[in-house]
């Protein structure tokens, strides 16, 4: 429930079902246009395997779920997030199998069936397309060292759609995120 005046935008009810989850915001006032105040949505048990599913990656799922929030800013006719927050709330996995054989890398293989008790991402994201994101995993692969605990560190930054061209050109998503094993991207 949105009302547009001549100088406000009016947020009276905004919820939307999304990936198992949903997004809201409570009811707030911004100027209209828009300008640099964000729309700070909130991010409600989003389903982590929905959203996953999304990337269309052969072998890579999860489960669990996100909450967070997500600023939204209005900049140059584009919507850009303003550090953003995502967590997980509570445990999960992310496996990533492919059918193909892969490297004898140790993050591909902690990363075949991996548990996370933690995962929490920060995503930033500006209207020219220029994205940040620094994700953080803990847990254990129970296949993996014995299950021995494991702490992921990924940062991602680029510029749309650069993060998955390569691979989406070539079809080739494992060389991709060996690519960034290998280039320190992924600790």
């Amino acid at each position: 429930d949105l009302a547009l005046g001549a100088q406000t935008l009016n947020v009276r009810t905004l919820h939307v079902k999304l990936l198992g989850g949903s997004v809201y915001s409570a009811p707030l006032s911004l100027p209209w246009p828009l300008g640099e105040q964000a729309l700070p949505l909130e991010i409600r048990q989003i389903d982590l395997g929905q959203l996953l599913a999304l990337a269309k990656v052969q072998g890579l799922s999860g489960s669990g779920q996100l909450g967070g929030v997500l600023p939204l800013v209005y900049r140059d006719g584009s919507v850009e997030i303003r550090d953003g927050q995502l967590d997980s709330l509570g445990a999960g996995t992310i496996k990533y199998a492919p059918d193909q054989l892969l490297p004898d890398n140790p993050g591909l293989l902690a990363l075949r069936n991996f548990h996370f008790r933690r995962l929490g991402a920060q995503v930033s994201y500006s209207a020219d397309g220029t994205y940040r994101t620094q994700a953080t995993l803990e847990g254990n692969n129970p296949d993996f060292y014995s299950g021995y605990p494991i702490r992921f560190g990924l940062k991602v930054n680029g510029k749309l759609p650069g993060l998955f061209r390569s691979a989406v050109f070539s079809g080739d998503f494992n060389r991709h995120i060996l690519e960034q094993l290998q280039s320190g991207k992924l600790e």
